[in-house]
């Protein structure tokens, strides 16, 4: 037992003993072998190591030591053994994966809601209607001469009609207004509004100017039995569509002085314009933007609602605005888009003359529109 122990320590010697030995001692050899239970080795076989040597002579002390010595020298090398996380770690990591994954919802915009678009005008559209009432809405000063007979001028010997004693009718209405502009007395009447395009001096075609007579003749939507006359005070551009637009004064037998705006493509559009004595000397009105009235809201005399109350604008009144001023913080119907609690002390006049607060008003654009006041 010796001999095994120590051709395994040491090495190629023992394999070199084992090749030259007689019978006797490779026999030796088995048996030996075999009393432990192994099976007989061959005599090429390699050396066992001291491990499988130090297993198969237990009962030998010295073996055993020796084996020892030698696992001791040269110990076997070990690995790390890797820590498992822990449950709470991997809840969290499939938590952390599971929410990259989620789609994010998209962030609401930084900017306030634009408001929607400016609506498109009316084709057709009374601003002001009824007996004398709208001499201040846009008609000539002094308004009060031309309601009583001979206070015309020379609209007075051809259009105060005997069965108009009134007063009213669109001839005579259109014929002051030019006189108030300086025509002189042209000798002669033109005749019924329907005839005016015949009879009338000037220049006569479809392009509408301040000053202008608008001219509908017989059989028109707007003329149907005599024709009709009006004075253009105003022209401009709807701002949704570029469609020219006029507004007009004008009266009629019916004993009514309107104010009321057209758009070009109306059934009621005039079919010309007589240019008899525009206001050459008077520069066409401005374009002003437009605003629309969203919520019926106060006309103020000045930039506050501290100020003088004129009236209302109602809901879809389209403002003329001239310039703007920031005057009281006020809230209103687009206060639900405006930081700040909704407070907005944005106001505009228009050309009526008052002031409207820009939180009840659709002008298109959260800034102002117009230069300042």
């Amino acid at each position: 037992m010796t001999f095994g122990v120590g051709a395994a320590l040491a090495g190629g010697s023992a394999v070199a003993h084992a090749d030259t030995a007689g019978p006797s001692d490779q026999s030796s050899s088995v048996s030996s072998a075999n009393t432990k239970g192994h099976s007989p080795r061959s005599p090429h076989a390699k050396p066992l190591s001291a491990q499988s040597i130090t297993a198969s002579t237990n009962s030998n002390t010295t073996a055993s030591v020796r084996a020892k010595s030698v696992s001791h020298a040269v110990p076997a090398a070990r690995s790390a053994t890797p820590r498992l996380p822990a449950p709470a770690e991997i809840v969290a990591d499939i938590s952390a994966l599971v929410q990259s994954l989620v789609p994010k919802p998209p962030q609401p915009p930084v900017t306030s809601v634009p408001p929607p678009a400016v609506a498109a005008l009316p084709l057709f559209q009374r601003l002001c209607s009824g007996g004398w009432a709208c001499a201040g809405a846009g008609y000539s000063a002094p308004t009060k001469g031309y309601q009583t007979a001979g206070s015309a001028g020379w609209a007075d010997k051809y259009y105060y009609y005997n069965q108009v004693p009134s007063g009213h009718n669109c001839t005579r209405y259109a014929a002051y207004r030019l006189y108030k502009n300086g025509l002189s007395d042209p000798g002669r009447s033109w005749g019924m509004a329907y005839q005016w395009d015949a009879n009338a001096p000037g220049v006569h075609n479809t392009t509408a100017t301040v000053g202008s007579i608008a001219w509908w003749n017989k059989g028109s939507a707007y003329g149907p039995s005599a024709g009709h006359v009006a004075y253009v005070e105003e022209v401009g551009k709807d701002p949704a569509n570029g469609k020219t637009y006029i507004v007009v004064t004008q009266d009629n037998a019916g004993g009514v002085t309107e104010k009321v705006r057209i758009v070009q493509g109306s059934a009621y559009y005039p079919n010309k314009f007589l240019h008899i004595k525009d206001t050459a000397s008077t520069p066409p009105q401005p374009s002003y933007p437009v605003g629309v009235v969203m919520a019926t809201t106060q006309r103020q005399q000045a930039a506050t609602l501290n100020s003088k109350l004129l009236g209302w604008y109602a809901v879809g009144t389209r403002l003329s605005l001239v310039c703007y001023a920031r005057g009281q913080s006020v809230k209103g119907y687009y206060s639900k888009y405006v930081g700040g609690g909704g407070w907005d002390n944005l106001w505009y006049k228009t050309t009526d003359g008052g002031f409207a607060a820009d939180i009840d008003i659709n002008t298109g654009s959260n800034n102002p529109v117009t230069g300042a006041c």
